[in-house]
């Protein structure tokens, strides 16, 4: 700060009227800057939803080539949300117009990669609106069709381009009305042709295979729960598979016989030459 009674060096540098006044542009510069809540506001967030399903104490999140994503560092990805039905939900917020390149992961609970998700990078470009907000819903196997929402700030869908006005024409004339003829009387109903012999029989067969496949799912667990095949369970279980097994094959061994019996010849076989 300059007194009047500086050294000459410092009047010589000054001059008379000491230093000079602060420029009005700095404190208009200072009052110009935007807090951080004005600059969030023009960020866009995004809101992702995943259905998967992963083990106990595991989670899925969002990796990708931004620095909020983690910058492709599985450890620093967006952690994600599990809600019911194995529904995965992360959000973060960009800048508008960004494009994002991103990839699922599952982790342990310490943050630790268990996995990728399979298949090429996920791309997204950020809406260029402006405090929208975008909601995304990916599919993990890509067996369902990806969707993508952008709401205003508001909460509004954003606004479409309006539909063109559709050109003014004339109604055609009503056609003429027309008597209609009496409708034909109806046909007699034709009796239903008798039900092949082997019907019953093929329905009894896929019974038995369904049977026999329950019975197999059934057997597979108590041996897995039992582990030890010379458990009393499990030699059941081996008992009811078995005869479950000579079931199926009783019937596919009648349906077959009944399917060739109509090519059987007709009338008494020819007697043997003496």
């Amino acid at each position: 700060q300059w007194r009047s009674g500086s050294s000459a060096t410092t009047a010589r540098r000054w001059g008379a009227h000491g230093p000079p006044p602060a420029p009005r542009a700095q404190s208009a510069a200072r009052a110009a800057i935007a807090s951080p809540e004005a600059l969030a506001t023009s960020d866009v967030k995004v809101r992702w939803q995943l259905h998967h399903h992963c083990d106990f104490g595991q989670h899925v999140a969002i990796v990708g080539g931004h620095a909020k994503l983690g910058d492709w560092q599985p450890g620093q990805a967006v952690r994600m949300t599990w809600t019911d039905g194995d529904q995965w939900v992360g959000e973060a917020t960009f800048g508008t117009g960004t494009h994002l390149e991103y990839k699922y992961v599952v982790r342990t609970a310490s943050g630790n990669l268990v996995y990728w998700r399979d298949g090429s990078n996920v791309c997204l470009d950020v809406a260029s609106m402006p405090g929208a907000n975008m909601r995304v819903l990916d599919s993990w196997s890509n067996d369902k069709e990806r969707l993508i929402e952008v709401q205003n700030s508001t909460g509004k869908p954003a606004p479409s381009a309006p539909a063109p006005p559709m050109p003014s024409m004339q109604a055609a004339p009503a056609p003429p009305q027309m008597t209609a003829p009496a409708p034909p009387a109806p046909a007699p109903p034709v009796p239903a042709p008798p039900a092949p012999i082997e019907d019953p029989i093929a329905q009894a067969t896929t019974s038995s295979m369904s049977e026999l496949r329950e019975v197999m799912r059934i057997h597979g667990e108590i041996q897995t729960r039992a582990n030890d095949p010379t458990a009393q369970e499990v030699l059941l279980a081996d008992r009811v598979l078995a005869a479950a097994n000579n079931k199926a094959v009783a019937m596919g061994r009648a349906l077959k016989a009944a399917r060739a019996f109509p090519q059987l010849p007709a009338g008494k076989p020819s007697k043997p030459p003496e």
